[in-house]
């Protein structure tokens, strides 16, 4: 095998499933820009499923009550059917059905009532679950949390009420627009899937983080190979060196990112489930290295022009082509094409900077037959 060259032995092709969580901390140890990735788009949100959950035993505000007079449930969730039918039911605490009704073509012209058997209710603070859910291409489901009490009403409404929300949940599925199925990767090699800030999550919300591998391959994914950056916009996931993968494997990524924002007495705490997929195959690929030079390391003032050459070369001799993307004090700059037979090279230019010291890094971002590399840290010196 030629130096360079990374995977790992076969495997049997019994499918095997790599699952890796962390926890809100994750935000705080993104993987720098300087890290050579596969860059990805998170894309638009999809078809997103919702469910709407009201009602507690406590605070007060969000008591919903149903006793032994109750004889007839009538169900008003915040939204219609999505598609011709929607079901409703009526359950115990110990999942046993108390009442059922399957609404089809009939729901928008009939009553939406469920009837309450007579003696299947008490008022001894029991708990219940009313719930409707309808599905087309997503799927919509409202739960109510009721408490048995003898004062609950005869004919019980179930609605969209703002104080009785304890939690709407999203799940939202990504659809990675535009990028191509089956790109080669090699383990070891990182994705870096980009969206606007907030695509994975909202600012300031507690984040939990999932990704899983699919296919002939296994192996254990440590959790500090997943993380994101703190505004939301990038996540980033390793494929783990050691997995054990032939040339050729498909490999199916999931990513998760799931956030919550905290309500209170009356307010439903918000949660967000992202979700991306996408299919790889496995590809041996040859490493590269990744020089850079300034042509000065100190500048008059922030309009003196610095520029930077930069040069990827294939120890193997083969064709270079990819993008090379600076890093300025940890800022990223545009990616620019190089092109070329055993080394490419680009010359670029800085942006103006303030007084003092920065420091430049150089990245290649690899490509269908070569890994990514960045070059060592340069610095340069604004005197005025």
């Amino acid at each position: 095998m030629t130096p360079g060259h990374r995977w790992g032995v076969s495997l049997a092709a019994a499918a095997t499933t790599i699952a890796l969580v962390a926890g809100s901390a994750a935000t705080a140890n993104a993987a720098p820009p300087t890290v050579p990735a596969i860059d990805l788009p998170a894309g638009n949100s999809g078809d997103s499923s919702f469910i709407f959950e009201y009602g507690a035993p406590s605070p007060p505000s969000r008591l919903l009550t149903i006793g032994s007079d109750t004889t007839r449930i009538l169900f008003d969730p915040p939204f219609g059917p999505a598609g011709p039918e929607m079901f409703c039911k009526l359950v115990a605490s110990d999942g046993t059905t108390i009442a059922e009704r399957l609404w089809e073509d009939d729901w928008w012209s009939t009553d939406h009532g469920l009837d309450v058997p007579a003696g299947a209710i008490s008022d001894d603070g029991a708990l219940y679950t009313a719930s409707c859910v309808t599905q087309m291409e997503s799927r919509s489901e409202a739960r109510w949390t009721l408490v048995g009490d003898a004062g609950a009403p005869a004919e019980l409404t179930l609605n969209h009420s703002a104080e009785k929300a304890t939690r709407i949940t999203e799940r939202d599925p990504l659809d990675g627009c535009c990028a191509p199925d089956d790109i080669a990767i090699a383990p070891g090699e990182r994705i870096r899937i980009r969206g606007s800030a907030g695509i994975w999550f909202p600012l300031g919300s507690a984040v939990r983080l999932e990704a899983r591998i699919e296919g002939s391959s296994g192996g254990t994914v440590p959790a500090e190979q997943v993380s994101a950056t703190s505004d939301g916009s990038v996540l980033g996931l390793t494929i783990p060196s050691g997995i054990a993968a032939a040339p050729g494997d498909r490999l199916r990524v999931f990513v998760e990112s799931t956030s919550t924002v905290s309500g209170g007495a009356t307010s439903a705490d918000q949660v967000l489930t992202r979700l991306w997929n996408h299919s790889f195959v496995v590809a041996e690929k040859q490493a590269t290295t990744t020089a850079l030079t300034l042509d000065r390391r100190y500048a008059l003032t922030s309009r003196t022009a610095v520029n930077a050459r930069v040069v990827v070369t294939d120890p193997a001799g083969g064709q270079v082509d990819g993008t090379v993307t600076l890093i300025v004090d940890g800022r990223s700059g545009p990616a620019t094409t190089v092109v070329g037979t055993g080394s490419a090279s680009a010359v670029l230019r800085l942006p103006a900077l303030s007084r003092g010291p920065h420091t430049v890094v150089a990245v290649f971002g690899g490509s269908e037959r070569l890994l990514g590399s960045t070059s060592p840290t340069r610095q340069v010196r604004i005197l005025l």
